[in-house]
This record gives C-alpha cells, sequence and structure tokens, in this order.
C-alpha cells in the first residue's frame, strides 16, 4: 500500500489534477444516467398525465354544468307541461258542465257524455266529446243554440237523430248521437 502512495505522489499536481476532474465528471455522468435521468423522464410523463386528467376534469365540468341547465330546463319544461294539462283538464271539465247546464236547462235526457281523445294540431288541441241526448225536437233545438251562444268554439259532427216510437205522435222523441269538439290553444 505505501507503493501505492509512493506512486501516487510521484504523479504531477496537473495529472492528479485531472484525474479528480475526470472521476468527477464520471461520478456525475454515472448519476445523471442513472439516477436523475429517468426521473426527470417519470416527471415528463407523470405532467403530461396530469396535464390530460386536467384537461378530461375541465371537460367533465364544462359538461355538468350543461348537465345542470339541462336539469333546470327539464323541471321547467315539466312544470309548464303540467300547468298546460292542469289547465287543459279544467278546461275540458268547465266545458263538459256547461254543455251538461245546458242540456238539463233545455231538459234534455244525456245518455252519455264521454270525452274522446284529443288531437293536437300545431298550435290548437280539439277535444271531442261524444253525446247521446234524448228530448222533442224543441228541447234539442234549444240546447244547440245554448251551446252556440257559448263563448267557446264548439262544433258538432256525426250529428244522428232518429224518432222514437211511432212517427205519428205529435211531440216525439228523438235521439241525437253527435260529437261535439271543444278547441284549446298550444301556448
Amino acid at each position: 500500500m505505501n507503493e501505492l502512495i509512493d506512486r501516487f505522489n510521484a504523479v504531477p499536481l496537473t495529472q492528479k489534477t485531472l484525474v479528480l476532474f475526470l472521476a468527477m465528471a464520471a461520478i456525475s455522468a454515472g448519476y445523471f444516467m442513472g439516477l436523475h435521468s429517468p426521473m426527470i423522464n417519470e416527471i415528463d410523463e407523470l405532467n403530461g398525465e396530469l396535464q390530460s386528467l386536467d384537461q378530461q376534469t375541465e371537460q367533465l365540468r364544462v359538461k355538468s354544468e350543461g348537465i345542470d341547465e339541462m336539469e333546470q330546463e327539464l323541471g321547467r319544461v315539466e312544470a309548464e307541461l303540467s300547468d298546460m294539462h292542469q289547465a287543459l283538464t279544467e278546461d275540458v271539465v268547465d266545458v263538459l258542465e256547461q254543455l251538461n247546464s245546458h242540456a238539463k236547462s233545455a231538459q234534455l235526457r244525456i245518455e252519455r257524455l264521454q270525452r274522446q281523445t284529443p288531437e293536437d294540431d300545431d298550435d290548437l288541441v280539439a277535444t271531442p266529446v261524444r253525446m247521446e241526448l234524448e228530448g222533442t225536437y224543441n228541447q234539442i233545438a234549444e240546447f244547440f243554440f245554448a251551446v252556440g251562444d257559448m263563448n267557446r268554439i264548439i262544433t258538432f259532427s256525426d250529428v244522428n237523430m232518429q224518432r222514437q216510437g211511432g212517427y205519428l205522435e205529435e211531440e216525439g222523441v228523438l235521439e241525437v248521437t253527435t260529437t261535439a269538439t271543444t278547441y284549446h290553444a298550444l301556448n
């Protein structure tokens, strides 16, 4: 070992310094290649994944804002639909009550009053009501006249009148079947 130290001492100082710098450079290169460079690559990969996750998070946030707006719009539309349905139902019930009232005023006998399936157009809903009435000609005329004076449009279609009993009776009873249709705006 003394011999190794003597040999080292015999080497000039500039060479010793050069060997020292080369050893330090080799250690630094080894550190950079072995530890630092893989860590930098891993950090770069993780930063890339982080940016991707940030983009996905932003996209999901924008979508969730859209969902909140859509849920609010859906709630508003459902409430509006419910209000329209209630108004339409109340309106049809009111019309049916008015028809019934006019039939009673004319002393008609109502055999049947049945609401049919509504038919909707772009801005209008037509609600037909199938009716079967019994009464004299004058009672039937009084009923149609009273319905004609109502504040809403009601049309009659498929009107069928048949005389009940004999044709020679002066005050014979008529059986009338018809479809009364009332109209409602879709606002």
